[in-house]
């Protein structure tokens, strides 16, 4: 190949980082970022929790739960999730869509989502899952708006420290004020190492 050839290659290929990092950079900037200083209340489900749970002597936490067919609108919208497929700890929520962190430690969560724009007038405009710690942004699942109504989908992984009695939570988010339709929703988490704060 000739060296003007191998300039030309070269240069097309940095230019086309540069724009899918700039394409990423701009969709990173235009998501609306997330506050909920209501966390507490906002789940009704919290409404039947009478004692905070406690962190379990075999120091195993873990849930996995998943919800269909939601549809919302305009803002911010708490996620519930009716199928539990693990609750390690006890420290899942039943019937709502939140986690309540049974021991401080180092945590691991994940959202995923599926939009799905062909049923309920679901739009096919930027769709998030968006994970909150105490009410505060930590990140989202993110759906990517299409040209037709084909499906699309978002998973987020996160990291996060925790005090015992922090709340984690998700919510769906959208661009715009028309229905979102997540056809399929999940929420993961896990204890990945507890920390001892008797002596401080």
């Amino acid at each position: 190949m000739m060296r003007h050839e191998k300039t030309f290659l070269t240069a097309a290929f940095v230019t086309a980082l540069a724009v899918a990092a700039g394409s990423e950079a701009r969709a990173e900037e235009e998501r609306p970022r997330l506050e909920v200083p209501d966390y507490k209340t906002v789940d009704p489900a919290l409404l039947n929790i009478l004692v905070l749970p406690s962190c379990p002597s075999n120091g195993i936490v873990a849930f996995s739960a998943e919800g269909r067919s939601h549809i919302s609108q305009g803002g911010a919208t708490l996620l519930g999730y009716p199928t539990i497929y693990s609750n390690a700890g006890e420290a899942w929520v039943p019937g709502g869509g939140t986690f309540i962190a049974p021991c401080a430690g180092l945590y691991s969560f994940n959202v995923s989502l599926v939009r799905d724009p062909y049923y309920y007038g679901g739009t096919n405009d930027d769709v998030y899952s968006c994970l909150t710690l105490n009410g505060t942004d930590k990140g989202c699942a993110w759906a990517g708006e299409t040209n037709s109504v084909g499906r699309a989908t978002g998973t987020h992984t996160v990291a996060l420290m925790l005090k015992k009695g922090d709340y984690v939570q998700s919510f769906a988010m959208s661009d715009t004020g028309y229905n979102r339709h997540l056809s399929v929703y999940r929420f993961t988490g896990f204890l990945v190492k507890s920390i001892d704060t008797s002596n401080p």
